[in-house]
């Protein structure tokens, strides 16, 4: 039996494949192996993956991530749409952060508020 993953255990694993787009395709490559293989993917899995791109200043890869994660059986978390925030930030697309902070709230998170040092940044 394995240890529960948590994004501070990731945190290697996000800082590692954050270094290039190369390791952070090859990381959501392997995602979409295991659900083809038909196992669950962990939302700590994929937070990890959209956290890389997110380091990286990649925001199509981002949303592309979001979007995919329902097809994956992953719902997303508020350290998805903080990935999401800080990607919309480090491009200053305020409109597309505007729009997901409407979705997040409007969400199961409604009660959990985006970090809003990022938010403000937009």
């Amino acid at each position: 039996v394995g240890a529960t993953p948590t994004m501070q255990t990731a945190g290697v694993l996000q800082d590692h494949i954050s270094k290039d787009l190369d390791q952070v395709d090859r990381a959501w490559t392997v995602l979409e192996e295991i659900h083809a293989d038909g196992d669950p993917i962990d939302l700590v899995a994929l937070n990890t993956v959209l956290g890389a791109a997110s380091k990286l200043g990649d925001l199509q890869r981002c949303v592309g991530i979001y979007k995919a994660a329902q097809d994956l059986g992953v719902t997303p978390d508020i350290t998805t749409y903080n990935a999401l925030f800080a990607a919309c930030a480090h491009v200053r697309h305020r409109e597309l952060g505007d729009k997901l902070l409407k979705v997040q709230r409007a969400s199961t998170l409604g009660a959990f508020y985006a970090h809003a040092n990022v938010h403000r940044t937009l």
